[in-house]
């Protein structure tokens, strides 16, 4: 692993552990009398419902693994002739594996060969709801990897990306071997239908 890239993956793993710890710690100081984090956990909640994060290029090019690779060797392979889409292409792109740190993901949603396809990258559904990681997301270009969402942004013409494993996918890794999980998950293919 590379010095800077690994010090933009320890950012983004930061933000996702912190942020899944975050509401549960929050809510047990409470019930000791600590109410700080609750009520900042409230504040947070509160501007996001009036300011949404938007899309940031910004964060997208510091998260790139172009200029500054996260490892040594770090590759995008697309199937056949398959190329990144074009902006408002119709497009789904179907990636795997997961993995257990989603950093294939990672790597695909924030590298430059997308930059301009206007993908939106469909994630867990929970992280959404996350207070900060669900920010990181937003500015990533990411947003729900549920049915409505799906049907919304297809219903515009955007081009979306989604890990149809999903979290099944990262209990079946295994380090040298690709492994995907698509036998019961075949909901993204009725959505288009």
């Amino acid at each position: 692993m590379l010095f800077f890239g690994f010090v933009k993956l320890f950012i983004f793993l930061f933000f996702w552990v912190f942020s899944v710890a975050v509401v549960p710690v929050s809510i047990i100081l409470f019930f000791f009398e600590i109410r700080y984090p609750a009520y900042i956990l409230v504040v947070y909640y509160s501007f996001r419902a009036f300011f949404p994060p938007k899309r940031s290029d910004f964060v997208i090019n510091f998260f790139s693994s172009d200029d500054t690779p996260y490892c040594r060797t770090t590759s995008i392979i697309f199937d056949g002739n398959a190329k990144p889409p074009d902006s408002n292409d119709r497009n789904m792109i179907a990636a795997g594996p997961h993995g257990i740190l989603t950093l294939g993901w990672t790597f695909l949603t924030v590298s430059k060969l997308f930059f301009n396809s206007d993908t939106k990258w469909l994630v867990a559904n929970a992280l959404m709801y996350l207070p900060f990681i669900s920010d990181l997301m937003t500015w990533g270009n990411c947003d729900a990897c549920v049915p409505k969402v799906m049907s919304h942004l297809m219903k515009q013409g955007t081009n979306i990306g989604l890990l149809p494993g999903g979290f099944q996918e990262v209990t079946i890794f295994k380090h040298g071997h690709y492994r995907l999980y698509i036998k019961k998950r075949k909901g993204f293919i009725k959505v288009i239908t």
